[in-house]
């Protein structure tokens, strides 16, 4: 008797039994979040209401660990901030352009060379005869980009017309977690704030904010646990701030506060953009005090000023053992190391710049009010560096174009007051037909420190390393998006005395796309890691997402893998336009993360202002959802539940409900 074929499941080619069953868990709930979508039909709304590139692209730069949390989260509040109000095409600067991530700089270029030649633009839809920007990109950048009238007139009274003003309150409530340590506040979290801006004119922002687990009133303190606000002017050349802000200059090597896209970890290495305010509710990695800017034709110049409190542990001689900047104090221990430190910067820059061609000259002193920084974060191979009261740097920063924009060369050259070099240069070549190249290499000396320095090395801070990285962007024909592949390098610049180096290793990956029709797209990103005396570690994320009228679908499968351990997750997420003043989001994931290594990383749904990224760590099952509602123009009423149920010891179950209530004027 002839048997019939056995049909057996595409998951049993699949090596690890873990990659199976996440396969299974993503088929499954794209197939559910399919039958959804289909049966409960759609509304006639305009796709392009419907934003997920940036938040897609924060994501997946947080899973292969190519952006930190801290600048996740300033990427997605400059989301909200662009969203809120615009950037005018016919007035943004290339510098404003640059703080966009899904631009390169090739695109900026050309945005800026076409509006120069062809003039002021009369509407959005022009944007296409831009070389590089495609009619995908338009749809994109949609929501953060519009075109005002042409206008001569510069008064204040013109610019007021565009003036927004924005308050907001929040607050939520979660579970308390199962820990030894009871927290020292409820578990509730209130934020309140209020902003007004002009646009290239006048800024103003205000927020005070209590954090979950965090007490209303301690010895000493009652209110808020923390205070942000700025106020900024502008008129011509000349612009002062006062209050919270960033600096960015050069490359990162010595400024680099809040930097996003600065740092060559997420593949889009570019110059600095000077000293912008902090418009939303922040705790670390900004300076708190005076900055001055001026412009005059070619020339650029400015000076800060900064004095805040930060956390920090000290010994019984006064010595600053750690500094701490998470702004959570949530237990007793985090409470005594509040405001443990003072730390003071001083600094400035002055560049000249032509069309083709920037040079920049930056220094900066920065102290701890007169304590010893016992040992700086990630300086322990440094003997040098141990008790260190301050230092002083300088940077080289330059930037050219050749051939149309096509080539460019940027990069940094530091020293410290500890007579240690560090360096960083980039040289690209890029083009809208079939993608470009670009090479990249660092150098930092052993005894090379900056506390803000971010120059896209794998340490905590710019110090004790040297490598280069080699990158290739395609623009393939047909279905194929945009592909980009890599690989890098790195080690310790320094020897133990084995005559070994400390660390050292390469890295590898790419991304790329596959359109599947005129709605659907799927996504890969992966990148690999290998370090001297370790096993090889790999994180990959593999998104489907599928957008048609009101509708949009997504399924995701997140994996790691650290040699001893791997972790995996299988997510799911709806949102249905229902009209211009109703939205809903609903996702769900199953995750599987025995270890933290293993970690991974999503973003829920989230409300203004909140901007942190969510961990999954563990094992366990989440459902999330948000509602927001719009009932007139003004005002906005957003809402959101969430339920984390952990099947491990790893961490508690909990859940979380939030509101969010914010009023718009003009």
């Amino acid at each position: 008797m002839k048997s019939s074929p056995r049909l057996f499941p595409l998951t049993s080619l699949l090596p690890n039994p873990c990659l199976a069953k996440g396969l299974r868990w993503a088929l499954s709930l794209t197939t559910l979040l399919l039958c959804s979508t289909f049966s409960l039909g759609q509304t006639p709304v305009d796709s392009t209401q419907i934003e997920s590139p940036w938040q897609s692209f924060v994501e997946s730069q947080l899973q292969l660990e190519l952006m930190t949390e801290e600048e996740a989260k300033e990427a997605l509040a400059l989301y909200d901030e662009l969203k809120a109000s615009p950037l005018d095409i016919n007035s943004a600067s290339a510098e404003d352009l640059r703080r966009i991530p899904l631009l390169s700089d090739y695109q900026i270029y050309q945005f800026v060379r076409y509006r120069t030649d062809h003039g002021a633009f009369h509407e959005y839809s022009e944007l296409k005869l831009v070389p590089g920007w495609s009619t995908t990109l338009l749809r994109q950048l949609r929501s953060v980009l519009t075109c005002r009238p042409p206008s001569t007139e510069t008064s204040w009274r013109s610019r007021s017309l565009y003036a927004q003003g924005e308050a907001s309150l929040f607050y939520g409530r979660r579970t308390p977690p199962r820990t030894p340590k009871p927290l020292l506040g409820p578990s509730d979290a209130l934020r309140l704030s209020w902003s007004y801006a002009i646009p290239q004119a006048l800024s103003l922002f205000v927020a005070g904010e209590k954090d979950y687990g965090e007490p209303w009133r301690r010895p000493g303190h009652r209110g808020f646990d923390a205070y942000s606000a700025h106020a900024r002017l502008r008129h011509r050349g000349l612009e002062l701030l006062l209050g919270d802000y960033r600096v960015s200059l050069g490359c990162g090597l010595l400024l680099g506060q809040g930097t996003f896209p600065l740092n060559f970890l997420a593949l889009t290495p570019r110059l600095g953009d000077g000293v912008r305010p902090v418009r939303h509710m922040t705790e670390s990695d900004y300076s708190r005090g005076l900055a001055l800017s001026f412009s005059e034709a070619c020339w650029r110049a400015g000076l800060f000023v900064s004095s805040r409190r930060i956390d920090a542990h000290r010994t019984a001689e006064g010595a600053l053992t750690g500094l701490f900047e998470t702004g959570l104090h949530t237990t007793q221990q985090a409470w005594e190391a509040r405001h443990g430190a003072k730390t003071r910067l001083y600094g400035g820059w002055i560049s000249y710049q032509l069309p083709y061609f920037t040079l920049a000259l930056q220094g900066l002193h920065q102290d701890w009010g007169g304590a010893p920084l016992r040992t700086p974060p990630g300086s322990r191979r440094s003997a040098l560096l141990h008790d260190l009261r301050g230092y002083t740097a300088l940077s080289l920063s330059y930037q050219a174009h050749a051939l149309r924009g096509h080539l460019r060369l940027s990069g940094e050259l530091a020293r410290t007051s500890l007579r240690a070099w560090a360096f960083v240069h980039h040289l690209a070549y890029e083009q809208g037909l079939w993608g470009g190249v670009s090479v990249s290499l660092w150098h930092l000396a052993p005894d090379y420190w900056s506390y803000y320095g971010r120059a896209g090395t794998h340490a905590l801070r710019p110090h004790d390393e040297e490598g280069g990285r080699l990158q290739i962007q395609l623009v393939p024909p047909l279905l194929l998006g945009p592909t980009r592949l890599y690989i890098e390098g790195y080690r310790s610049a320094s020897r133990d005395e084995a005559g070994r180096r400390p660390s050292e290793g390469f890295v590898y990956g790419g991304t790329t796309s596959l359109r599947l029709g005129d709605h659907s797209e799927l996504g890969l990103y992966y990148r690999a890691r290998k370090k001297a005396g370790s096993e090889e570690g790999y994180r990959l994320k593999l998104q489907w997402s599928h957008t048609e009228g009101a509708w949009q679908t997504k399924c995701a499968f997140l994996y790691a893998h650290t040699g001893s351990t791997s972790g995996w997750a299988a997510v799911a997420s709806l949102r249905w336009q229902a009209s211009e003043r109703l939205c809903l989001d609903f996702l769900t994931d199953y995750f599987d993360s025995p270890s933290w290594a293993s970690r991974l990383y999503i973003q829920h749904p989230k409300l203004r202002g909140e901007y942190g990224s969510s961990l999954l760590y563990g094992r366990g099952l989440e459902i999330v959802m948000r509602v927001r509602y719009s009932p007139s123009r003004h005002w906005i009423l957003e809402g959101r539940l969430e339920r984390e149920a952990q099947r491990s010891g790893l961490r508690p179950s909990r859940s979380l409900g939030a509101v969010a209530l914010i009023y718009r004027f003009w």
